[in-house]
């Protein structure tokens, strides 16, 4: 009775044992599931990865990443006189050629260069620009646009530089659509002309789906650099969360359904020397084409 007695004692030890030892497991595995590395630390390590491609990261990096949905729109096309009742608002007579895409004033001219696209160009100072919104009372729905400090910083070191070129950006519920874009030159205080592109009848297109984060769309473009062809010190100067046109699948490849009025989430990445598109979904990165 007494072996019988210690060898239940003994299954019960084991049987406890096993418990303790399987919940110590099951915590550990938790803990190292449940572990995120810290923030300082991913971007260290994404500043590290930047830097071996010759790629200097200066721009603050966002750390929201939401749910977001592909976009459907197209390319706006107001009629000439439509527009020339926004350009030149006090013109007395417009002249409009049809079949050239043209509108003429005696103010100015208006000129359609491609779908969504227009040219305006003031043969007078028309209008006195005192802060730079003051454009946009002379654009297309521009309450729709916002200035873009970004591109603006791009031109302020180009061949541009001091001729008084702004850029605003076309906004769909608080995110740019990067290539929806008003480029206006202020010469003498005065608007001398600009060149925008707008789209129109925008709605989401499906369920919003997880994007990518700020630090993952970095390090796909890191990872996507030549580092044979990278300039050395190239300094990253602009992170955006936004919208970009796209005609085809993120793969490349055209996708069912989804055709050329389509804009799909991007992560836009300004460099002083190129701007790069990272697909928000995918993290596949747009490389723009050589010079």
């Amino acid at each position: 009775m007494k072996w019988e007695t210690a060898k239940t004692w003994l299954i019960v030890a084991f049987l406890l044992l096993d418990c303790f030892l399987g919940w110590q497991v099951a915590f550990r595995r938790q803990a190292q599931a449940a572990y995120t590395e810290p923030y300082a630390d991913l971007l260290a390590n994404t500043k590290t990865l930047l830097a071996e491609h010759g790629l200097i990261l200066e721009a603050a990096v966002p750390q929201a990443h939401p749910q977001m949905s592909i976009l459907s729109a197209a390319y706006a096309t107001p009629s000439l006189q439509q527009l020339a009742s926004v350009c030149f608002p006090h013109a007395t007579s417009v002249q409009v050629d049809a079949s050239a895409g043209s509108a003429r004033t005696t103010a100015g001219v208006i000129q359609v260069v491609d779908k969504g696209t227009w040219t305006v160009s003031y043969q007078a100072p028309v209008l006195r620009v005192k802060k730079p919104s003051d454009v946009l009372t002379r654009v297309w729905n521009g309450d729709l646009y916002q200035l873009d400090p970004v591109a603006d910083k791009v031109l302020a070191t180009s061949k541009d530089a001091g001729h008084g070129t702004e850029t605003w950006v076309e906004v769909y519920q608080s995110y740019p659509v990067f290539d929806a874009v008003v480029t206006a030159t202020v010469s003498g205080g005065a608007l001398a002309n600009y060149e925008q592109v707008a789209i129109t009848n925008i709605h989401t297109v499906g369920s919003a789906k997880p994007t990518i984060s700020a630090l993952d769309a970095l390090d796909s473009l890191a990872n996507s650099v030549d580092q044979a062809t990278a300039n050395t010190g190239n300094p990253i100067i602009g992170i955006e969360l936004g919208y970009a046109h796209k005609s085809s699948s993120p793969s490349g490849t055209a996708a069912p359904g989804i055709g050329s009025n389509y804009w799909f989430p991007v992560w836009r990445i300004t460099t002083m020397q190129a701007v790069y598109d990272v697909n928000a979904y995918t993290g596949e990165v747009n490389t723009p084409p050589a010079p």
